[in-house]
């Protein structure tokens, strides 16, 4: 058992004192000897305080047993061999594998889920939540339930076709299709939305997220700015 060490400043008490344990007993026979002393011994689970410290300094070294509960202490022989610290973070033979909580993970890192029977949509506040997590994408509502789209604008029409394929190939990595529109031939239009359920679900957002990561610098008109 570790002991416990307690350090207090007080006048110098008898040799006798110093020696013996600090228990209940000893505190209250020598209770003069140390009127200046601040210390706070433990009885049960409450502390008793005696007196301000002055002069001299004396370590006592405290049996957590004569004290009661005080900090941590030894495993009893059951434990030991029960075997008990096998598996417990620390243990060198513990496999450590650090996980991100998912709530933490970026829309673009998750990968689209199938959904559980009776899922529900999304509602419009849960929808507007998530839209801020996405970048240029937009909520509508109309017959068919909340969807969100997003618009580019590009170069030419074969610009438009080149967008289109580059977003049908992350839909179809994550099996998760949205509605994709070639408007007047320069203007691309995406609309994602889980119709099994009627309205949104995350995963809309997770496949609106992996789209923001496509490269499209080089297929979108580029805006002119003048100084």
């Amino acid at each position: 058992m570790a002991a416990s060490a307690c350090v207090c400043r007080l006048a110098p008490a008898p040799a006798a004192f110093v020696s013996s344990a600090l228990d209940s007993s000893s505190l209250s026979t020598h209770r003069a000897s140390f009127s200046r002393c601040k210390i706070a011994l433990r009885n049960g689970s409450s502390f008793t305080q005696i007196g301000e410290p002055q002069r001299g300094n004396f370590v006592f070294r405290i049996n957590a047993g004569e004290i009661g509960d005080f900090g941590a202490r030894d495993p009893f022989p059951q434990e030991i061999e029960s075997n008990f610290g096998d598996k417990v973070l620390g243990h060198a033979g513990t496999e450590h594998i650090i996980l991100i909580p998912s709530s933490l993970l970026g829309l673009s890192e998750k990968s689209c889920q199938p959904l559980e029977p009776g899922t529900q949509p999304l509602s419009e506040v849960e929808a507007k939540a998530l839209l801020r997590k996405v970048i240029g994408w937009r909520l509508i509502s109309n017959e068919k339930g909340l969807k969100i789209f997003c618009e580019w604008n590009v170069k030419d029409f074969g610009s438009g076709v080149t967008l289109i394929d580059r977003i049908a190939v992350v839909a179809s990595s994550e099996e998760h299709y949205p509605e994709l529109h070639l408007e007047r031939g320069n203007k691309v239009r995406a609309e994602i939305s889980t119709q099994s359920i009627g309205g949104l679900s995350e995963n809309d957002f997770i496949l609106a997220a992996k789209i923001d990561k496509i490269q499209t610098s080089d297929l979108v008109k580029k805006t002119r700015f003048w100084a």
